[in-house]
């Protein structure tokens, strides 16, 4: 399902990384799961059936006792029914075959119970035992399935963390981020559509971190330098919300101001946030300097 969703316009490192993810997920269904799935077939199921099998044996010699019962019951009442008959001349050779009968039902009940007894006996005592070879072959399965899976999903671990694959997670992130900010936000008044601030991975600090959230556009430097009616502040004509003077947040990142109104900052600086434009940029004070900074370059503290 996942792999379905990547089309023609993914990156070719991407989608490469899908195709590894596929062929891993074919060469563990075709190629290791079937030898294992016999193994499960012989050492798994064939004796927990051959239990139950046994079981069912048990439950077969249990019905086969009530009918030896019965008979025997049956046999007995009848010998004393013949033995108390007064009329013991006529009735003797009826007497002589019920008790040959109830003798015959005896042995069959006696021989039964003493049978089933023992069988029960062993079921109950012993019921561990007869799992001892499944439960050791489960555990064998398991292993192999998950050490053969591992070694094929640590290949596709290795190659995610290429940096090429990283870089360009950073850049279809950044890319999404745009998108969903250009369709859920309007651009502020004055502000021309082409001066939204990019935070492009060129203006990541020295670190080497990337952005962890991204506020689309470029050219934020055209927008605010000297001469642009705009450089005057963003917020001037646009909508902006104010900090109050109390709001103070972390710089996560370094940043290098590209224009004099924007503000150089250290990775860890505090800065004092004075206005909160709508357009991604926010104007703070570090230590008496004050100028604009890229939202996502910071954290509330």
């Amino acid at each position: 399902l996942l792999c379905s969703r990547y089309n023609n316009s993914a990156s070719t490192e991407i989608k490469n990384l899908v195709v590894m993810l596929n062929h891993v997920s074919h060469n563990l269904s075709d190629q290791i799961r079937p030898p294992l799935d016999d193994t499960w077939s012989i050492h798994v199921q064939a004796p927990v059936h051959k239990m139950m099998e046994r079981f069912k044996s048990i439950k077969e010699d249990e019905e086969r006792r009530k009918r030896y019962l019965d008979d025997y019951d049956h046999y007995r009442h009848k010998k004393k029914t013949l033995e108390d008959d007064p009329k013991q001349d006529k009735v003797a050779a009826k007497l002589r075959e019920t008790e040959g009968k109830l003798q015959e039902a005896g042995n069959k009940y006696f021989t039964m119970n003493e049978r089933l007894s023992a069988r029960l006996r062993i079921a109950n005592e012993r019921k561990g035992q007869m799992l001892n070879e499944p439960l050791l072959s489960i555990v064998e399965v398991q292993h192999t399935f998950f050490n053969e899976g591992w070694k094929e999903i640590n290949k596709i671990n290795t190659a995610s963390r290429d940096d090429k694959i990283q870089k360009k997670m950073v850049e279809e992130a950044r890319d999404l981020s745009q998108a969903d900010y250009a369709a859920n936000n309007k651009v502020p008044a004055g502000i021309p559509a082409g001066s939204v601030p990019n935070l492009s991975p060129d203006r990541v600090g020295s670190n080497g971190g990337s952005s962890p959230r991204a506020a689309p556009g470029d050219n934020f430097e055209d927008a605010f330098s000297p001469g642009n009616d705009a450089a005057k502040s963003p917020a001037a004509e646009a909508p902006a919300r104010s900090a109050g003077g109390q709001k103070r947040v972390k710089a996560m990142f370094a940043y290098e101001a590209t224009a004099d109104t924007e503000l150089d900052m250290k990775e860890d600086d505090i800065i004092k946030v004075i206005r909160e434009d709508d357009s991604g940029w926010w104007q703070g004070e570090i230590d008496g300097r004050v100028g604009w900074f890229p939202f996502n370059y910071v954290e509330e503290l």
